[in-house]
């Protein structure tokens, strides 16, 4: 298990590109210095468990993922604005999108992602 503040920046680093933001604005978000995100990386000291949390919800990942790297990541961006549209729409456009999606997946090797089934 890495739990290092080398790794723990890395995952930060790449969650924020993800959202296109930088550091000064989680540190700003946050209500700390930009200067201990760099501590933690060149350091290897750990955030505090409060920053931790505050990090982790900020950037919508499970705690243990920002700081082990382990389970799976949360949602990206597009995965949850998918999941919001998806509760807008009527039961009845619910069910066609269910069935749309079974028809994609039982066609063998069509349309999907490496390892899904």
């Amino acid at each position: 298990m890495d739990i290092s503040g080398y790794a723990i920046v890395e995952r930060i680093d790449a969650l924020l590109r993800e959202k296109g933001e930088q550091r000064r604005q989680l540190a700003s978000a946050l209500d700390f210095s930009v200067a201990n995100i760099s501590k933690w990386k060149n350091n290897g000291s750990l955030p505090e468990v409060d920053t931790a949390v505050a990090i982790a919800d900020y950037l919508g990942v499970p705690l243990r993922w920002l700081l082990t790297g382990k389970d799976e990541k949360a949602l990206s961006r597009d995965e949850r604005n998918l999941l919001v549209k998806y509760s807008c729409l009527t039961d009845d456009n619910q069910r066609i999108i269910h069935a749309t999606m079974d028809a994609m997946m039982s066609v063998p090797d069509a349309g999907k992602k490496e390892g899904t089934a």
